[in-house]
């Protein structure tokens, strides 16, 4: 595999899994029952809108250039492993699960099935963000075999005890 290969397949994974996370939006936001909606709504709304950004920066950082590249890979992984804490602290945490699924018994059955919906686009979201960071590893062994030139190694001595 090719640099630009890794780059496109990194650029390929963060498209796959802006997708996840415009469709955990839909659900939040369009599908989301009529009325009054509890503030743990709106955080998961505000997180997952942030993820989105911290997504769509990423692929925004990929450099048209290999010259670029060790510098973008670097400031591209560096949102993503902040996007990839915040998923699964705040997004994917059994705390926050469990909470959506008290808001669905407290707030009735159209509220219940939104939650359960809800929880599922959050869990589609793990597989695409573990392609990207996989991706992303593509791309830092593509760049060390690049740069770093091949060194054979030599045993070292035993030190002469004394």
């Amino acid at each position: 595999m090719t640099l630009q290969n890794s780059m496109i397949g990194l650029d390929l994974s963060l498209a796959a899994l802006e997708d996840a996370v415009c469709a955990l939006l839909v659900t939040l936001v369009e599908d989301r029952p009529g009325g009054d909606s509890p503030a743990l709504v709106d955080r998961l709304e505000h997180v997952a809108a942030e993820l989105r950004g911290a997504i769509a920066e990423s692929r925004q950082l990929l450099p048209a250039s290999a010259l670029q590249s060790a510098s973008a890979i670097r400031d591209a992984n560096r949102l993503v492993n902040e996007l990839s804490t915040r998923y699964w602290n705040e997004l994917a945490a059994y705390a926050a699960a469990r909470a959506a699924m008290q808001i669905g018994d407290e707030l009735g059955r159209s509220w219940r099935g939104w939650c359960s919906a809800v929880l599922t686009s959050i869990e589609s979201c793990a597989s695409p963000l573990g392609r990207v960071q996989d991706a992303l590893l593509d791309c830092w062994s593509e760049l060390a075999d690049r740069r770093a030139p091949v060194v054979p190694m030599r045993p070292v001595p035993a030190a002469n005890p004394v």
